[in-house]
């Protein structure tokens, strides 16, 4: 007769009740974890004290609250804001690592909201992190994690996106199957909607989506305040080229051509014979270019009052005369100029709310060598100096 020990016999016991365990309990408790999450097609939402971890000393990031899961192939709006009163100088969202969404940010901008748009296409759990840097070389650094998988329900629920300057919210909805009469009755103030403003849009998951919609270019004109309109405001810097800045002339006399050679103003001024009537900002070609203050555009085009020409000055872009393209705003008895403009985004007529809102981009069209920004105030048609009597101005 064989002598099995008894150590055998339990080691035998343990394996049975694995197995066992295996086998029956937790397929249970699978099945029973599942049905919680697609029995009633509830979608929980995130306690997000759990669920995020924020760490840095520099902008604030604030994630509004997420689905804890969300539905593979369904776009999840991510919507992120930002603030820094030192300025924002980057912000990049990054997926298991991998950057997927980089916002435009101006210089000096302060407060940022944005949207990514996430599509999972498999099960899975993945992990975001945004990272914010301030002007001053700080960095914050919000984390966060969103589980994807395939949810058996025919729940209808409301995506956020905010809205965006020159995106269609139309386009948006479109994309994902919804037709513009189910976005315009989610949303009965839709056709005032302005950039940064949050747009519901209904979806019903695991429906197919609708073929037959009117094509979202049709509603171009919905959107007075989105689509081709002046963007809100941008920035809160009072500095048209944004904070930090750096100024490459001064207000006042100098020794090289201004473009107002041996002006009377400077004879026998020991800084030079050249007048220079306001400030030139350095600005890269293309930088985005705001409002100091509210008012009224009274000119918005090409120079065609300045009759000195700049054909022969090297660095000079169409067109070669004066101020080039050029933005002209009154306020009360003052009047602002944007000059050297590559583009200009707002219309003869049209009211600045105030400062701080994107009229145009720099450049070097006219009496110009390189790409900056001019900027000069008169008061009765005559130049004064923009430092002293405007930004550095007790209120």
């Amino acid at each position: 007769m064989i002598n099995i020990p008894k150590s055998w016999y339990a080691g035998c016991l343990v394996l049975i009740a694995v197995i066992a365990l295996g086998v029956f309990v937790i397929p249970q408790v699978i099945e029973q974890q599942r049905s919680r999450s697609t029995k009633t097609g509830s979608i929980p939402v995130v306690n997000n004290s759990f669920n995020t971890v924020f760490s840095g000393e520099g902008p604030s990031i604030a994630i509004d609250p997420l689905p804890a899961t969300v539905q593979v192939g369904i776009l999840v709006p991510i919507r992120i804001r930002a603030q820094y009163e030192a300025g924002i100088a980057s912000l990049v969202v990054l997926l298991n690592d991998q950057s997927v969404h980089v916002p435009d940010i101006l210089p000096g901008q302060q407060a940022l909201e944005t949207s990514y748009l996430w599509k999972p296409v498999i099960e899975g759990s993945f992990a975001f992190r945004v990272i914010a840097q301030g002007m001053d070389g700080s960095s914050s650094e919000q984390q966060f994690a969103l589980a994807a998988q395939f949810i058996e329900t025919n729940e209808e629920i409301m995506l956020e996106y905010v809205a965006q300057e020159d995106v269609n919210p139309a386009a948006v909805a479109y994309g994902l199957g919804i037709c513009f009469k189910q976005l315009s009755d989610a949303n009965p103030t839709l056709s005032e909607i302005k950039p940064g403003d949050v747009i519901l849009i209904p979806y019903l998951l695991n429906k197919q989506p609708i073929t037959d919609c009117p094509t979202p270019d049709q509603f171009d004109s919905y959107f007075p305040n989105l689509i081709g309109a002046q963007i809100g405001i941008i920035t809160t810097s009072l500095y048209p080229v944004g904070e930090p800045y750096e100024i490459a002339r001064g207000f006042g006399c100098h020794q090289f051509a201004t473009g107002r050679d041996n002006d009377p103003r400077c004879e026998g001024d020991a800084a030079g014979p050249n007048f220079h009537a306001g400030i030139d900002f350095e600005a890269k070609q293309g930088q985005p270019i705001t409002s100091a203050t509210g008012g009224v555009v009274m000119h918005a085009g090409p120079d065609r009052a300045d009759a000195y020409d700049c054909t022969s000055w090297q660095g000079s872009d169409e067109p070669k005369r004066g101020f080039g393209n050029y933005v002209m705003i009154r306020k009360d008895d003052l009047e602002f100029y944007y000059a050297h403009l590559s583009e200009i985004l707002v219309e003869e007529g049209q009211v600045i709310d105030g400062r701080g809102y994107l009229i145009g981009y720099a450049g070097s069209t006219g009496c110009s060598t390189g790409p900056h920004l001019h900027f000069e105030i008169r008061r009765n048609n005559s130049p004064i100096d923009p430092m002293e009597e405007f930004f550095n101005a007790d209120d």
